[in-house]
């Protein structure tokens, strides 16, 4: 009887979650444009810089949210959610408030310098200020997820980033062509987000005491321990769109970001999984059953519907793009950057398991093997392969974690038949 209401539960977290996405998506899709418009070619330029310093300080969160998302699941075990939600309250804040004085250090000097126009200032303030906010409050996000409760954190992430898509477009309809105005109500929105989330836990934990003298998790160790891996994690990432501008001619290039970014859009798609998995990994006393039931879900929302999707890569991009030329160049990239997707969501579960132990050391050799052999891959292949180098680099990052993971795998029910026996 317990596993109706269990499995019930899982599907509405991952259906919230994918809810988030399909906004994310329609906003990128629909909205964005009409921004564009509204601002004009130089505001709009205004925006996507300040758009790409906050994507690139926030991509750092992949440091610090498994560790998050795995010590509050951990930590609720013991009654002791909120000591490790304000641990990490503290590790995200600061982060956030170091990260953002480093990029106000650099704006400074960059505009007296006269790199940059003095008009961009004002917009990088505002956008640094949302970072921090917007940062910080992923210690929220991971008090929620880590105590199952990932349905609330998806329906209030889908709440206010409604209210600040309202707010947007009502700055661009009154104050076109200007990207202050356009980015103020983000940043405002994420700062009452931030305020609203802590209140909302502060009484949600107010029977719970805010020190845990027996905390599991290891402060900041664990984050600089971890962080390597990540970083590493990171570049295994960025390694194919920075060899690929770098070595094409712009308009290749064009068309490699363009099906580069529908690869990355199926890859977000692993994000509700993880943060419904992670704490059913990290306080079962059967994780190995747990990964195997992840990977099952992975494999039916991802892994096949990639598989299928790789059988018929050009019609994919046709029905997209509407653009018959770039799909026909692009079909083969797709289909390798396909499978490649379903690769690596079958090695999700065995990485989050490695979180959850706290294998750091197995991790940075499994994603510095990954970088080490995408390298290879890109300076052997992008001569003569051109775009489709990047989707070969993607897919040797497949295949190099699914060989570790078999290993890892079966090397443990080795073990454990052993001691069986």
């Amino acid at each position: 009887m317990p596993a109706k209401p269990a499995i019930a539960r899982l599907g509405l977290d991952l259906g919230t979650g994918y809810a988030n996405i399909a906004l994310a998506a329609f906003v990128t899709l629909a909205i964005v444009p009409l921004y564009a418009a509204r601002l004009g070619p130089a505001s709009w330029g205004v925006a996507a810089l300040c758009l790409t310093v906050l994507g690139v300080l926030s991509a750092l969160d992949i440091a610090l949210s498994p560790l998050a998302l795995r010590d509050v699941a951990q930590a609720a075990q013991r009654g002791r959610a909120y000591a490790a939600y304000r641990h990490y309250r503290r590790v995200y804040a600061g982060s956030a408030l170091a990260l953002a004085a480093v990029a106000a250090l650099v704006v400074a000097v960059l505009a007296l310098g006269g790199t940059i126009a003095l008009a961009l200032v004002a917009p990088l303030a505002l956008v640094l200020a949302q970072f921090v906010f917007q940062f910080s409050n992923n210690a929220a996000v991971a008090w929620w997820n880590g105590r199952g409760e990932q349905r609330v954190a998806n329906v209030r992430t889908l709440a206010f980033l409604a209210v600040r898509h309202v707010l947007a477009l009502a700055a661009v309809f009154w104050r076109p062509g200007d990207a202050f105005a356009w980015l103020a109500p983000f940043a405002a929105v994420a700062a009452v987000e931030f305020a609203a989330n802590a209140a909302r836990i502060r009484r949600d934990a107010a029977d719970e005491p805010g020190i845990d003298a027996d905390a599991a998790y290891d402060r900041w160790n664990a984050v600089a321990g971890f962080g390597a891996a990540a970083a590493l994690g990171v570049a295994t990432t960025q390694i194919d769109r920075v060899a690929l501008s770098l070595a094409l001619p712009l308009p290749d290039y064009g068309a490699y970001f363009l099906v580069a970014t529908l690869m990355l859009a199926l890859l977000q798609l692993q994000v509700p999984i993880h943060r419904a998995y992670m704490p059913r990994i990290a306080t079962s006393n059967a994780p190995r059953a747990e990964a195997v039931a992840m990977w099952k879900t992975s494999f039916a929302l991802i892994g096949l519907p990639c598989l299928v999707l790789a059988a018929v890569p050009e019609l994919v991009l046709r029905l997209w793009l509407r653009d018959a030329a770039l799909a026909t160049a692009g079909a083969q990239t797709l289909r390798w950057m396909l499978v490649a997707v379903a690769l690596i969501a079958a090695y999700a579960p065995i990485n989050t398991l490695l979180v959850s132990r706290r294998r750091y050391r197995t991790l940075a050799a499994v994603n510095g093997c990954v970088l080490a052999v995408q390298a290879v891959v890109l300076a052997s292949l992008l001569p003569s392969l051109g775009m489709l180098a990047g989707a070969l680099a993607w897919l040797a990052c497949g295949v190099v974690q699914i060989a570790f993971a078999a290993r890892l795998w079966f090397a443990r029910e080795e073990r454990s038949r052993e001691e069986r026996g």
